[in-house]
């Protein structure tokens, strides 16, 4: 398929601090975009010229790099740079480094035998936008208001010679349609609205609201919301973002409530049980399944926990 050669003159992006991106979108080191740039039209799969992906998206380039410092802040840091507008609860992020295949239950990602192409497929879920590092640049593939369930051949800005260099690295924000009945919100959303906490505030002690000794020295659970990795460190986070959750069930206050699944007692007596008993990954895990059923709560800006 021919395409016209297309050249991109990009907007000047200011780069983002760690402060300004925390006073943008509620926390998170993120992404750095710099100085604008301009992009040369490319060789696509098929050998063509082409600056396009197979369903017609044109990519907008970025200098610099983008970096997410975990999936939670993945579409927080799009918002930042407005790529996809305001974020809400039901949307998703992941990235991906070093670049791999990656599939779920809503998306697949493929990557081509040489690195350079990724393609995409979507079930039960919208992909709102897709960044693509490879070399000093990296380009937004817009997808919002598209309805688009699939695209094949995003790649990278090419480099001084003209050519696409091997994809670094790729981040993905979507949107899962929301199944009817539980609801749940992230660790993500609660750290990034301090307004919405209700029940326990973020300096309260974590082993002492969950009367459980997991921490040395103590961490509160401000602290906890923020925490990165796996072990009790996740289950720290998804524990009290389903305490958060089983609260706001319970405190119409904000004007919603959030269908959780676990009342604020069976939240603490399933974290004294995973301590108890060593089940810290399975009770990890089924906090962070009601986690992501979808958050009803919306229409405040981004109020960052401060650990």
């Amino acid at each position: 398929m021919t395409r016209q050669k297309t050249f991109i003159a990009l907007s000047a992006i200011l780069a983002l601090g760690v402060s300004s991106f925390i006073a943008g979108c509620g926390g998170g080191s993120g992404s750095e975009p710099t100085a604008e740039i301009s992009v040369q039209s490319a060789k696509g799969p098929s050998g063509v010229s082409t600056m396009a992906t197979e369903r017609g998206i044109l990519p907008t380039a970025y200098s610099g790099n983008f970096v997410s410092s975990d999936d939670d802040q993945v579409c927080y840091d799009m918002e930042a740079l407005e790529i996809i507008g305001e974020v809400t609860e039901e949307m998703r992020g992941f990235k991906i480094d070093p670049p791999a295949n990656f599939s779920n239950a809503y998306v697949s990602f493929t990557l081509s035998s040489d690195g350079k192409y990724l393609d995409w497929e979507s079930a039960n879920s919208t992909v709102l936008a897709v960044i693509v590092k490879g070399g000093p640049n990296f380009y937004v593939f817009d997808y919002v208001g598209t309805g688009f369930d699939w695209d094949k051949a995003l790649f990278s800005p090419t480099n001084k010679g003209g050519n696409i260099p091997t994809i670094s690295h790729y981040n993905v924000c979507y949107m899962p349609d929301v199944p009817e009945g539980d609801q749940g919100c992230t660790p993500g959303y609660w750290r990034n609205h301090a307004d919405r906490w209700v029940g326990v505030d973020p300096g309260d002690d974590f082993d002492a609201t969950f009367d459980v000794d997991l921490f040395n020295p103590n961490i509160t659970l401000g602290q906890a919301i923020w925490l990165g990795g796996g072990g009790v460190d996740a289950l720290a986070r998804h524990a009290t973002a389903a305490l958060l959750n089983a609260y706001a069930k319970l405190d119409g206050s904000n004007g919603q409530f959030v269908n959780y699944p676990y009342t604020v007692d069976e939240v603490i007596q399933m974290v004294q049980g995973a301590v108890a008993n060593g089940t810290i990954e399975a009770t990890k895990d089924e906090f962070e399944e009601a986690n992501e059923l979808g958050c009803p709560l919306s229409g405040t800006p981004a109020d960052p926990v401060i650990p």
